[in-house]
């Protein structure tokens, strides 16, 4: 799937949340199965039928963002205008990307507008202010471009600096007792406003267990990862083997979708921790 391709689907101005007067419902159904229709093409990859729902005046635009895949989508959100004649419709889709070299199957919110040409709903382009990442929004670069440009994404390397820098550990080393059952533990924090998920470090070393209190973080979220080492493990065969063990022993936290990987020194030290 192209994400660039996704995220310019996804962009567009987010209408303010307002009351307003339901739908009609034979509008509502109309809109919806069109909707459905155009979504399903990019499920099934038969995108000519996506097509016979492009207005005309969007047609370049459309064709110039060219065909993303998607595995599935749902309808989440429609905000009508108050002549019901034009919508936003987010969909959550799921789809593959590939990020830092890590394959993700994340679901994400794609937005689109549509409008009333003819008697029969048609999707049409707005110039998006904004791209959606699967880690939030972000905001294009403020230069105007030229009448019918493509608008400039903003520059890779600090959006990537700005992901990374915003999943923070409160640090990257723990110490363990080989004399008794000991434990210790480090602080996680998503400062993306997406959420993320970790991929705890596996170890063959006996008697050691790390859990964490939940893996799936929200946006803004802060969770404990603890490191145990138990030395009454009947995994441990050799007793005397604990006195020449010490560290450090490096483990790997990884972050998805981001791909970041953390080294954690494990150090282990013969008497109290």
């Amino acid at each position: 799937m192209k994400l660039q391709n996704v995220v310019l689907i996804a962009a567009g101005l987010v209408c303010s949340a307002q009351t307003q007067e339901a739908p009609p419902k034979e509008v509502e159904a109309a809109l919806r199965a069109h909707v459905d229709q155009f979504y399903q093409a990019s499920v099934t990859g038969k995108f000519k039928q996506a097509l016979l729902l492009v207005a005309d005046d969007s047609m370049d635009h459309f064709l110039e963002l060219g065909a993303s895949k998607f595995d599935a989508c749902e309808t989440v959100k429609i905000t009508f205008s108050e002549d019901f004649q034009r919508a936003e419709v987010v969909e959550k889709c799921k789809g593959d990307v590939t990020f830092h070299g890590l394959e993700q199957h994340p679901s994400f919110p794609v937005t689109s507008r549509w409008k009333i040409v003819d008697g029969q709903w048609m999707w049409y382009w707005v110039q998006p202010t904004e791209i959606m990442t699967p880690f939030g929004p972000q905001k294009l670069v403020p230069d105007q471009p030229a009448a019918g440009a493509a608008p400039q994404l903003p520059d890779a390397r600090k959006l990537a600096g700005g992901i990374f820098d915003s999943v923070k550990l409160d640090r990257t080393s723990v110490n363990l007792s080989t004399s008794r059952v000991s434990e210790d533990a480090i602080y996680i924090t998503n400062g993306l406003p997406g959420g993320i998920s970790l991929s705890l470090p596996t170890t063959n070393q006996p008697g050691l267990r790390i859990v964490a209190d939940k893996t799936d973080l929200a946006a803004g979220e802060k969770v404990r990862i603890v490191f145990k080492y138990d030395v009454n493990d009947p995994a441990i065969a050799c007793m005397d083997c604990l006195k020449k063990l010490h560290g450090p022993v490096t483990a790997q936290l990884r972050i998805v979708p981001t791909g970041q990987v953390f080294p954690i020194s494990i150090n282990f030290v013969n008497g109290e921790k």
